[in-house]
């Protein structure tokens, strides 16, 4: 439900039609099905069929992300392509990300990112705990 709110408040749909512009929003999409994949993943009988949904998702997007990434809360895709987001990413809050994002990794280290807005081409990779922060678009931060 809160992915919900968060799509809807974003895009600003308003009246009686909100819910059925969001279900057509490729952003909601690709963070349900991300949900959905991730749910089979955690099933140790069902792992190989999200394997199997994780390429075709993977391809459909062209977009990676890890399925042992923390995704807690709502995450906006404005624009879900190109975005790669590694193993030990923590993601809180309500962010927003847009498109070629790289949240990664350097020497084994992962970011944190609070309520943060990343724009598009931002590389943000090591350890670091950002909160409510603007990564401007082509920004490289690497710690």
């Amino acid at each position: 439900m809160r992915d919900s709110i968060a799509y809807i408040n974003f895009r600003n749909f308003k009246g009686k039609t909100a819910y059925i512009r969001l279900i057509t929003d490729s952003g909601y999409i690709f963070l349900k099905s991300y949900r959905l994949i991730s749910l089979i993943n955690k099933l140790s009988v069902l792992r190989p069929l999200s394997k199997v949904l994780s390429w075709f998702f993977y391809r459909l997007y062209s977009c990676e992300i890890s399925l042992r990434a923390n995704i807690n809360g709502p995450v906006i895709f404005p624009h879900p392509l190109g975005i790669v987001i590694g193993d030990g990413v923590i993601l809180r809050g309500v962010n927003t990300i847009y498109q070629n994002v790289t949240l990664g990794q350097n020497n084994s280290m992962y970011p944190i990112l609070k309520n943060c807005i990343v724009y598009p081409g931002s590389v943000i990779a090591g350890k670091g705990e950002y909160n409510s922060h603007e990564f401007g678009a082509l920004s490289r931060v690497v710690t």
